[in-house]
């Protein structure tokens, strides 16, 4: 521990990375070799900063975002800046860092120190830590193993659009391989003087298509947040059933229920033989007063018994799920709208029907050119599939599951309780497992059996922590002299010298 931190506070304020009249700065040299715009860069060296304090003042273990970690490694590269004025004047100790040893159980650790990171930081800053520099757990590590170092003179980088520009896109790309062909094959196979009329009409009716999906893009978003600004959570809390549905769907309920029985010791895992896949079982003992059970857990431990695979679970679930989604858009679609009202709904399905239209031309060039067809089917079907947004989940829905994400992350200890992970009481596991998912149990071993067994066929649609990075690869911390030990993995590199 260091001393006051109002003292510390105002050391860290007071540091400067550069020497009066530097032409390249570190947050220039930051945001060139990341590809972010300079206020974002400043942005990421303040929460570096921030960091920092946590390093030294939390008795706990630390590990930053990926964000702030690039500018960490780029920070150790200006090494007596780092070590003779900032470690050894304004942190007066020493931060190290160190590269994970890999294996599951760095991977468990990395991702217990983020959460308990992103708690400390709400507690001593008294704040939240902006999502799109300090992202979920489960986003953190999502991505571990996918960054690379790119030399943008040799390739071109080319970012996912969202939604919007992938529908518009889809349009372009359905409408356009046809539509010369179509117009040339017109005199072949209409009536004589027929074609002059039609082409025209259908260009005409492409383009108003067009435009149409051009103005019905914007209007959803903006009659979807208009309906759904944040305001403060109901009295009446969601109970975790609910929010699994909200969060995960009828697999991520049938997840909360397998979680509730293995912790009340109910169901096992069985091994797996030459002949026979692992599954789940009933455990040959089970506890001498029978818990009372909710009729969901009931339900999946009678299909158990029956040695149900996981597959028809999660089908005997669906009835649950069916009537829990019922439940929220009765109660909560109003007073809490938790669910996506019917009106933007009716916006999402005129998507894909509107995209078919502007695929007309495509379409009458198939009957032109029968050797089109799949490329006509390709294309129709890569416009409806970007058309269709499957998500029914409103911004005030995931401000919901933001604050449960907040509230169900593992309180911090001191060192000395690390090597011990207890399981939490059964409410706080429910409300875990039903929003973070897989993620709730990566550092309870008891739930490593339950937890790759469900993974291995109900795979996390967001890739959570617990799923994406099992060999620790992304986990990045402190170590040295600091309060808080930790390491580094797979954190993609130091920012270099360049320039």
């Amino acid at each position: 521990m260091s001393d006051s931190l109002p003292e510390l506070l105002e050391r860290i304020e007071s540091f400067r990375f550069d020497p009066l009249g530097c032409s390249l700065t570190f947050a220039d040299r930051l945001a060139r070799e990341n590809g972010w715009s300079s206020r974002h860069a400043d942005r990421v060296i303040r929460e570096y900063l921030r960091f920092c304090v946590l390093a030294v003042h939390c008795n706990h273990p630390v590990t930053p975002s990926v964000d702030v970690d690039q500018a960490w490694h780029l920070h150790l590269t200006y090494t007596r800046s780092y070590w003779d004025h900032f470690c050894k004047t304004v942190l007066q100790q020493p931060l190290h860092h160190d590269p994970t040893t890999g294996g599951s159980s760095e991977g468990r650790k990395f991702r217990d120190w983020y959460a308990r990171t992103l708690h400390s930081y709400h507690r001593l800053f008294h704040e939240q830590p902006p999502a799109d520099i300090w992202p979920s757990p489960e986003l953190r590590f999502a991505d571990a193993a996918e960054l690379r170092w790119i030399n943008t003179r040799r390739f071109w980088l080319i970012r996912k659009p969202p939604h919007c520009t992938v529908w518009i896109g889809a349009m372009v790309v359905a409408a356009l391989p046809g539509w010369d062909n179509f117009r040339n094959a017109l005199p072949n196979w209409l009536p004589h003087g027929l074609h002059a009329g039609m082409a025209p009409a259908l260009l005409a009716l492409q383009a108003v298509v067009c435009f149409a999906m051009l103005l019905l893009c914007p209007i959803r978003d903006y009659w979807k947040k208009q309906s759904t600004s944040p305001q403060p959570l109901p009295s009446d809390e969601p109970t975790a059933e609910e929010l699994a549905v909200l969060a995960g769907g009828r697999n991520r309920l049938l997840w909360l229920a397998v979680v509730r029985l293995r912790a009340l010791g109910l169901i096992t895992v069985d091994k797996p033989g030459l002949f026979r896949p692992a599954r789940l079982v009933p455990c040959s003992e089970e506890p001498s007063e029978p818990p009372r059970l909710a009729p969901l857990e009931t339900a999946v431990l009678t299909g158990i018994r029956h040695q149900l695979a996981l597959p028809a679970l999660s089908r005997r679930v669906q009835s649950y799920h069916d009537r829990i989604l019922r439940r929220l858009q009765y109660h909560k679609l109003v007073s809490e709208s938790l669910t996506t009202s019917p009106g933007i709904l009716a916006l999402q399905l005129c998507v894909p029907l509107l995209t078919f239209l502007a695929s007309l031309p495509t379409l009458v060039n198939t009957a032109c050119f029968p050797h089109s067809v799949w490329l006509t089917v390709g294309t129709i079907m890569l416009s409806l599939m970007t058309g269709v947004q499957t998500s029914r989940i409103t911004s005030y829905g995931r401000h919901v599951l933001l604050s449960k994400r907040i509230e169900t992350l593992p309180e911090e200890s001191d060192e000395t309780q690390q090597t011990t992970v207890v399981t939490p009481p059964l409410p706080q596991l429910s409300s875990a497992a039903a929003v973070h998912g897989y993620a709730a149990v990566a550092a309870l071993q008891e739930f490593d059996d339950v937890r790759a067994l469900l993974q291995r066929s109900f795979p996390a649609r967001q890739q959570p922590a617990a799923d994406s990075s099992s060999d620790g690869g992304g986990g990045c911390g402190t170590s040295g002299g600091c309060s808080g030990c930790g390491g580094c993995g797979g954190c993609g590199g130091c920012g270099g010298c360049g320039g």
